[in-house]
């Protein structure tokens, strides 16, 4: 079965109907790779994303659904990307605040997106909770910079 007729796109358009489809992209990107490299974050993303491949889901879909879309016979695809920050570390004041809703987005569902994932990879539960307890002080800090890409897709039913 493939993305397209998951989720029945095709099926519930009318010919010349439209379909928006947004997604957070994964992994994480990080402002200074450098000092991200032994983040929990940096950590957490990479693991959750192969615990998620070994239970069938892909977690990096995003950079297929254009292709995916094409394939399944949509027209007119458009892609566009926004990079979200994850806490309040932007200088702007718009920005910070959108970092700042990221951020409680994240305190509340990171160890939803943790679990299942990181027991496919043979993390114990104290190992669980330790990383989480890491990556809840690193989004409320200001030393490790991370964002969240945010795609969307645009397309019509010829």
């Amino acid at each position: 079965m493939s993305f397209i007729t998951s989720i029945h796109i095709w099926e519930a358009l009318l010919p010349g109907g439209h379909v928006e489809i947004t997604e957070f992209e994964f992994p994480l990107q990080f402002h200074d790779p450098e000092t991200a490299r032994s983040s929990a974050l940096m950590t957490w993303s990479a693991n959750v994303i192969e615990g998620a491949s070994r239970l069938g889901i892909d977690l990096t879909i995003t950079k297929n659904i254009a292709t995916l879309l094409k394939d399944g016979g949509f027209a007119d695809i458009e892609e566009s990307v926004s990079a979200l920050p994850i806490g309040a570390w932007p200088k702007k004041k718009e920005r910070k605040e959108l970092g700042v809703r990221l951020q409680e987005y994240w305190m509340e569902t990171l160890a939803a997106f943790a679990w299942r994932p990181l027991r496919e990879m043979g993390w114990h539960k104290e190992e669980i909770l330790g990383l989480l307890a890491k990556m809840r002080t690193e989004i409320c800090g200001q030393n490790i910079r991370a964002s969240m890409h945010v795609r969307t897709f645009c397309a019509r039913k010829p």
